[in-house]
């Protein structure tokens, strides 16, 4: 039995790349028979971002989007961070084992630095201590994650390392990343960016009504296309295109036709319409706003049902705040079960 667990910070509404490269996710694994998933609100992680919304209510909102994907708190353990204090107790001891530079090297610190964030907060240069005890805590063999999150799981693997080595004894076990296959889902608006909810321009959030998806898919930034001499070469094919020439194809798209293609390819429910815009694009044939109008008639019947289960089971929170309570409940237990082990180990007085 592998024991999975990942999280997603409540910080407003879900868009589209939290749902293919995470959520759709959770919702797969948690269907392998030898899988044992627990899947965290991060509000702690929450609280290093500007939020509209307060926090409890998208605490919420976030697991209602859950559950409106797919996800069984009877199948799965769904809980809040700031439910279990082991969490945050355990970060502490992990401040002791990490370094300042160890720290201000980590590549999401750097770029937030980089965009003018002239006086970063101690909890943006330590939150990575926090996420390695989220994940330590329940002793996880698997984290999924994007390969932005790598680095970070290799910092958690190291912390488990220095830890087990000064206390002489194998605590925590050294948690490998999974990485996702919903693809790295760009900004419509700035495709040299991740999709993110702080660009809400650039992000086809799940909330949007129909008229926002297909307004935002239409201005989407694509390119003027690649000269012939550039394009890779390529056997004539009638109708479909082998897996190597699709990739060939997206090696040689700028990122944000290539961002396109990816999410078209995620969405639709006909991939023959798929191929017919790559051989297109081959062939210099392509007109983005085919493109767009295929992609925004694949993500309004894709995002409209999962409103429609939101709304329903958004309206009733007392059962949402059960399923929080009970998840959360059976999470601290096997959280304080390891913070205690830590603390044995390390001397602590108890």
């Amino acid at each position: 039995m592998s024991r999975i667990l990942s999280g997603i910070r409540p910080t407003g509404g879900l868009h589209i790349g939290n749902y293919l490269g995470a959520v759709k996710q959770w919702v797969e694994l948690s269907q392998e028979p030898d899988s044992e998933c627990f899947f965290m609100i991060a509000d702690y992680h929450a609280l290093l971002s500007f939020r509209e919304t307060p926090l409890d209510q998208a605490t919420y909102d976030l697991l209602a989007w859950e559950l409106a994907s797919g996800l069984d708190p009877n199948q799965v353990t769904l809980f809040v961070q700031s439910f279990i204090p082991a969490h945050t107790e355990l970060a502490w001891i992990f401040n002791a084992l990490a370094t300042v530079p160890e720290l201000s090297r980590m590549t999401q610190y750097k770029d937030l630095i980089a965009h003018g964030l002239e006086q970063p907060s101690s909890a943006l240069l330590t939150y990575p201590l926090l996420q390695a005890a989220d994940i330590l805590l329940y002793k996880a063999d698997f984290v999924p994650v994007g390969e932005d999150q790598v680095q970070h799981i290799e910092l958690t693997r190291t912390i488990a390392r220095r830890f087990n080595k000064q206390v002489g004894i194998e605590i925590f076990p050294e948690p490998k990343p999974r990485l996702t296959d919903g693809g790295y889902i760009l900004s419509l608006h700035d495709p040299t960016k991740k999709m993110s909810k702080s660009m809400p321009q650039g992000a086809l959030l799940l909330e949007d009504d129909e008229a926002t998806l297909r307004a935002k898919i239409s201005k989407a930034v694509t390119d003027t296309g690649l000269d012939q001499a550039e394009m890779p070469d390529m056997s004539q094919s009638n109708e479909t295109l082998s897996l190597e020439e699709k990739a060939l194809l997206y090696q040689h798209m700028s990122p944000g036709v290539r961002n396109l293609f990816i999410l078209l390819e995620q969405t639709t429910t006909d991939p023959h319409i798929v191929n017919v815009l790559l051989e297109n694009y081959k062939t210099h044939t392509l007109q983005y706003r085919d493109l767009k109008a295929a992609l925004a008639d694949s993500v309004v019947p894709f995002i409209l049902p999962l409103q429609e289960k939101y709304q329903e089971i958004r309206s009733d929170e007392s059962r949402l705040q059960t399923i929080l309570r009970e998840g959360s409940a059976k999470a601290e237990e096997i959280a304080n079960q390891t913070l205690q082990e830590a603390k044995r180990a390390f001397h602590l007085a108890s």
